[in-house]
């Protein structure tokens, strides 16, 4: 019997909205690994539920190997909460090699979290613009940007982004706007006279694992990244 889902208007808001998507699904069911596709789900559920932790009013849906996460309203605290968390389930997923691409956009979301049911312009560009990506990475929207802004901030008053004027895409960008900014992923340490990540040293491993030189190429484009702007995350 299927209940009958009524529309509540309190649902429909506009919010942070985070969406991942987890690489190289397609290959292992292809190749019948269904073990490690349920491995990498469990393992993103569980850290998507640990970070959630980090911040009340905060909520997240899982279908199959895409994970959304979102907040209750589009104000600057929510954003500091919502984005930290978005940004070290990236990382939790790279530090167990589960390669990903996500973004954060900020639009109406209609979420009925009782009945699964979840829509709106916010979703669509999120998903647009992490689906585009031509890279493990995690990308602000230009509705994320253009809702800082309105704000009073920038998405460089945030350390671990930097503006990108040409995002890595596999296809033009999903929008007129192509500004994003994109998230300098990894935890930096100082070991000698060299700057280290262990988000680094798996993505290498990640790299040399792969025989596709497109799939090659997408490492090569995040690792490239990181490295050119890794003295930012040292600024005060």
């Amino acid at each position: 019997m299927v209940n009958d889902v009524d529309y509540i208007r309190g649902n429909d808001a506009i919010r942070w909205v985070g969406y991942f998507d987890l690489l190289g699904t397609r290959q292992l069911v292809k190749s019948a690994k269904t073990r490690q596709v349920f491995d990498s789900f469990a393992e993103a559920a569980k850290q998507l539920g640990i970070l959630n932790r980090l911040g009340t009013n905060i909520f997240n849906a899982w279908f199959s190997d895409t994970f959304v996460i979102y907040s209750g309203d589009d104000s600057q605290q929510a954003f500091a909460a919502f984005e930290k968390m978005c940004r070290w389930f990236m990382t939790a997923l790279i530090w167990r090699k589960i390669p990903a691409r996500g973004s954060i956009s900020c639009d109406r979301l209609y979420s009925d979290r009782d009945n699964s049911v979840y829509f709106g312009p916010a979703l669509i560009e999120a998903y647009e613009w992490s689906e585009g990506q031509d890279w493990i990475g995690l990308v602000l929207c230009p509705s994320c940007i253009k809702r800082l802004e309105k704000l009073n901030q920038s998405a460089t008053d945030y350390k671990h982004y930097v503006e990108y004027v040409k995002p890595p895409f596999m296809k033009s960008p999903p929008s007129d706007s192509c500004r994003c900014a994109a998230c300098i992923l990894g935890d930096w340490v100082k070991t000698g006279n060299s700057d280290i990540s262990d988000l680094l040293i798996n993505l290498r491993e990640m790299r040399d694992e792969q025989k596709d030189e497109k799939i090659i190429q997408k490492y090569n484009r995040t690792i490239d990244f990181i490295e050119s702007h890794q003295t930012r995350l040292h600024e005060s």
